[in-house]
C-alpha cells in the first residue's frame, strides 16, 4: 500500500530509464512526483506548481542543471535543490553550489543512499531551532518560524540550506561548532568532505556582508564555525 505523501518533488532528469525508476521508487516511498525531462521544460513546472524539493540532473539539453538552479534562485524559488551528475570534480561541485544547489551526488548511485539524502535535505533543522523566538544578532534578525531573516533595511534571501546553516549557529552564538557537527545539524549526516560546507558558509558571508561591518561568522581553522556579535 502506497505510503501517504511526505513531501510534492520534481525530478528533471533527461535520461527515461533513470527518470522512470526516480518516478517509481519516490512514488512507492510516499512522495507525489511530477518530472520533467529537461531544464526548460522544469524551469515551467517550476512556474506552475510548488514543490518542497527538486532533484535536479546536472547534464541535459536546452538548459543544462546548473543553469535551471540558478535560474530559479534568480526568480525566487528557494526549493532545496539535489544534484545529480556523472562530473566527479571538486570545480563540478563548486558549480552547483554556487549556483544555488544544497546536495550533490555523482552517479552512479545507491537509491538507498539518494532517499537518505533526500530525507536530509527536507528536514528542517531541530524542533528546538525552529520553535525559538527571533534571534538578534546585532542588527541582523533571524526568525526560524517564518524562515526569514533581514536587516533593518532589507531582507537577505537565503536557499533552504543556508538558512538551516545560518539558524544552526545563530542558535549556538559565542560557540564554535565543529565540521561534523554542523553536517548532522545542517544536512542530516556526518561527512568528511569539507568542500561543500566551507563553499555553503562562503556564499553565507557573502549576503550577510554589510558594508564597514565585520563579518559575523568566523572560521577557527581545523575545528568549525562560531557566529558572533559584531564587537
Amino acid at each position: 500500500m502506497k505510503a501517504s505523501p511526505t513531501a510534492n518533488l520534481l525530478v528533471v532528469e533527461d535520461d527515461a530509464k533513470l527518470r522512470s525508476v526516480l518516478e517509481r521508487t519516490l512514488a512507492f516511498e510516499g512522495y507525489e512526483v511530477a518530472s520533467c525531462s529537461d531544464g526548460v521544460s522544469g524551469l515551467e513546472a517550476l512556474a506552475n506548481s510548488t514543490f518542497d524539493a527538486v532533484i535536479l540532473d546536472v547534464s541535459m539539453p536546452y538548459l543544462d542543471g546548473v543553469g535551471l538552479c540558478r535560474r530559479m534562485r534568480e526568480r525566487g524559488h528557494m526549493e532545496p535543490v539535489l544534484f545529480l551528475t556523472a562530473r566527479t570534480t571538486i570545480e563540478d561541485r563548486v558549480a552547483g553550489l554556487d549556483a544555488g544547489g544544497d546536495d550533490y551526488l555523482t552517479k552512479p548511485f545507491s537509491i538507498e543512499e539518494l532517499l537518505a539524502r533526500l530525507r536530509a535535505m527536507l528536514r528542517r533543522p531541530a524542533r528546538a531551532m525552529s520553535d525559538s523566538a527571533p534571534i538578534q544578532i546585532g542588527d541582523l534578525t533571524i526568525d526560524a518560524q517564518q524562515r526569514r531573516c533581514w536587516y533593518p533595511d532589507a531582507d537577505v534571501e537565503l536557499t533552504k540550506i543556508e538558512f538551516d546553516l545560518l539558524l544552526a549557529l545563530a542558535v549556538n552564538k559565542e560557540i564554535v561548532i565543529e565540521r561534523s557537527r554542523l553536517y548532522e545539524l545542517v544536512w542530516g549526516y556526518d561527512s568528511a568532505e569539507t568542500r561543500t560546507l566551507d563553499a555553503t558558509i562562503s556564499y553565507l558571508r557573502r549576503k550577510l556582508k554589510r558594508p564597514g561591518q565585520p563579518p559575523l561568522i568566523h572560521t577557527l581553522r581545523g575545528i568549525g564555525y562560531v557566529i558572533r556579535e559584531p564587537r
